[in-house]
């Protein structure tokens, strides 16, 4: 019975989720630009983790990984660009030396959007009533039996 609810529960988890994955060049920020403002209002700073791309949402969270490398780093979008034919992401100085590719001035990258990380426990908290979970009719009526033979939760 709970195998089914949570087969059910993660079933519509995947098709809810918005999955984003890019590959391309990236290159990183000149000097010129420290101290300017981003696209989004910001004092840009070389030494913040932090990335131009023309599309997603700014505040977005993404995981750049260097394809040459294997070095991966979590970076927040709040500015527009590259306008570069080919490139995908332009990130912070900081950002380059992390990922490894500071000396080269571009590499190829993967990025995805980052999802949020949960704590152990949060991981192991039971769903609640106050969840609100979208299952088919026959789910429900599944939920409401179990339910009514473990009342406490």
């Amino acid at each position: 019975m709970r195998t089914v609810l949570l087969l059910i529960f993660v079933i519509g988890l995947k098709l809810n989720a918005q999955e984003f994955s890019q590959t391309g060049k990236a290159s990183y920020y000149a000097n010129k630009f420290e101290g300017r403002l981003t696209a989004n209002g910001e004092v840009f700073s070389n030494d913040n983790l932090t990335a131009a791309h023309k599309s997603l949402p700014f505040g977005t969270r993404v995981v750049v990984f260097n394809l040459t490398n294997n070095k991966q780093i979590t970076l927040t979008i709040n500015d527009r660009g590259p306008f570069i034919k080919g490139r995908i992401i332009d990130v912070s100085q900081l950002a380059a030396k992390q990922l490894g590719f500071f000396n080269q001035g571009i590499t190829q990258v993967r990025i995805e959007l980052a999802h949020k990380k949960l704590k152990q426990e949060e991981l192991l908290k039971p769903l609640t009533r106050k969840t609100l979970i979208i299952m088919p009719p026959y789910a429900v009526r599944l939920a409401e039996a179990s339910r009514s033979l473990h009342p406490e939760n």
